[in-house]
């Protein structure tokens, strides 16, 4: 094609005529110009093919990471749910309210229940290496945002505190008035006081069971907000 077109080109130049070489000229440029529209299109089509499979790769991915997230998070409401219905039952046992005695070493032996959320992060990550702008949509990539940068930290920061507090105040107050027994299967604990009078007018562990149920609370309410979005 390029060896016809130079053939042409240069028997307008011997003949002289100029007018109709011009025409050539230009219309040769016509050419080249959607030579390169045609490439440079070609060249976008790549591309966009190129990042939609990105794209979908990396949403595949994340959708695994969030299966697994949920899974983490529903057994973790369960677990904050049975150390608030512990909480509540041991304060109405300190209160004079009968109980079941198996029930109620059940319930002094699973007071403590701090949940530890393991965030799978890996497509996140692997998002924001490539760049957000991978993912086309401006609402879902919005939400994905606000979901790991704000609903995982904020859930993340609220496991600390509460973690925090497990070490510092609600263990040692455990440790002084609870003795575990030998009722024992592997998913709870068992436990009774070590003196039920002195536990009774012990206002430092009431106060600290409240504190703890205040604590499980606000995780219990968070904890399905996180998940119920995917």
């Amino acid at each position: 094609m390029l060896f016809l077109l130079r053939k042409i080109r240069r028997k307008l130049i011997s003949e002289n005529q100029v007018s109709t070489y011009l025409l050539y000229a230009i219309g040769e440029i016509i050419l080249v110009v959607v030579g390169i529209l045609i490439a440079v299109n070609i060249d976008d089509l790549n591309e966009e093919t190129r990042l939609k499979r990105i794209e979908h790769t990396l949403l595949s991915e994340m959708y695994v990471n969030l299966q697994n997230d949920k899974t983490d998070l529903t057994a973790n409401v369960t677990l904050c749910q049975n150390s608030l219905t512990s909480s509540y039952r041991v304060l109405d046992h300190l209160s004079g309210q009968d109980m079941q005695a198996d029930s109620i070493l059940y319930y002094y032996g699973n007071l403590w229940g701090t949940t530890v959320f393991t965030v799978n992060m890996s497509a996140y990550e692997n998002l924001k290496s490539l760049g957000l702008q991978v993912i086309s949509s401006n609402e879902l990539r919005k939400m994905i945002t606000n979901h790991y940068a704000e609903g995982y930290g904020y859930l993340l920061r609220v496991e600390a505190m509460d973690a925090e507090f497990l070490i510092h105040q609600l263990t040692p107050q455990m440790n002084k008035h609870l003795i575990t027994t030998d009722d024992y299967d592997k998913i709870h604990h068992y436990a009774k006081p070590v003196n039920f009078d002195e536990l009774r007018s012990s206002n430092e562990f009431k106060e600290t069971l409240k504190k703890s149920i205040i604590m499980g609370q606000t995780i219990d309410q968070y904890l399905p907000k996180v998940y119920i979005q995917y």
